[in-house]
């Protein structure tokens, strides 16, 4: 597959969506599933043709284009620094597992096939249906969470206890660890994320323009 900045930018807004989902449910026990819905789809986009078709579109990483921008350009609102801040903490931390994931081939060999199990149900049921998260939650156990240390996630422990939101995180950083392997993908690298920032800050606002979105 070839990439642009702009590739490396969705694939970056779809690993800040995720993390910054993340941490939407273990603070607040809520999340928009609009935006849940493009981080499960990109669970199932196993041979895509291009960075957008992983996750539906660049019109369904609204949040995350919000968020890359916002990080990446350093002008925060001050009612989401805090949300913002754990979002790359938990981005970072996805990075470093996938990266940890990708050096151990039966694991991943494990991972796909789970995932190309799981496919056909998610046909049938809906991807977003409570079984499907469930599975993805303990595909993520039994497969990326076995690469390195787990990611901890901090939280309000009342929403943090709940068995819902418990799978719907782990799902979710499956689908954060998914984006990361996209961004490398599309030849992502910490370095090049330094090196190359005025060209994704570009690229983002390029495709929040296509999306009718300002920054202001």
């Amino acid at each position: 597959m070839s990439y642009s900045y702009s590739d490396q930018a969705l694939s970056l807004a779809g690993l800040l969506q995720a993390t910054t989902l993340v941490d939407q449910v273990a603070n607040t026990g809520k999340a928009d599933q609009a935006d849940i819905e493009p981080i499960i789809s990109s669970l199932f986009s196993l041979e895509p043709e291009t960075a957008a078709s992983v996750y539906g579109g660049p019109q369904r990483l609204r949040l995350g284009l919000q968020v890359l921008l916002e990080q990446l350009g350093r002008q925060r609102p001050k009612n989401i620094i805090a949300r913002a801040s754990a979002a790359t903490y938990y981005a970072f931390a996805a990075m470093q597992l996938e990266k940890l994931l990708d050096a151990q081939p039966d694991l991943t060999r494990r991972l796909l096939e789970n995932l190309r199990r799981l496919q056909h149900t998610a046909n049938h049921l809906g991807p977003t249906h409570e079984e499907i998260v469930t599975e993805l939650a303990e595909i993520y156990q039994r497969t990326a969470g076995e690469a390195g240390p787990r990611i901890t996630v901090r939280g309000n422990p009342v929403h943090l206890r709940e068995t819902k939101n418990a799978a719907l995180i782990r799902m979710l950083l499956l689908g954060a660890v998914r984006s990361a392997r996209l961004w490398r993908q599309c030849g992502g690298s910490r370095f090049g994320l330094l090196l190359n920032r005025r060209r994704l800050i570009e690229a983002t606002r390029q495709l929040q323009g296509t999306l009718g979105d300002t920054t202001h």
